[in-house]
């Protein structure tokens, strides 16, 4: 169960990260430049994220809040960061 468990989480961080530094649409160099960086926050708990999803530009700070009991860390695909 657990390794069942572990892997959805590294699937949805993977997924998420790709998401959130992506920059998957057009716009996002144009709206890069349209507004200041900001701080976003996300939860975890009970292997889920909230919100499941954000938009991100260069700039911006991820605060990580983990309220689960087994510790999670986020990588980078191409391991250029890690956050534990």
């Amino acid at each position: 169960m657990a390794f069942i468990s572990r892997r959805l989480f590294l699937a949805r961080t993977t997924a998420t990260l790709v998401a959130v530094v992506g920059g998957l649409y057009p716009g996002t160099a144009l709206y890069a430049h349209e507004r200041k960086p900001k701080v976003h926050h996300v939860e975890i708990r009970g292997f889920k994220f909230s919100p499941d999803s954000i938009e991100v530009i260069q700039g911006d700070t991820i605060v990580w809040t983990n309220f689960d009991i087994a510790p999670h860390t986020a990588t980078a695909s191409d391991n250029s960061w890690d956050t534990g």
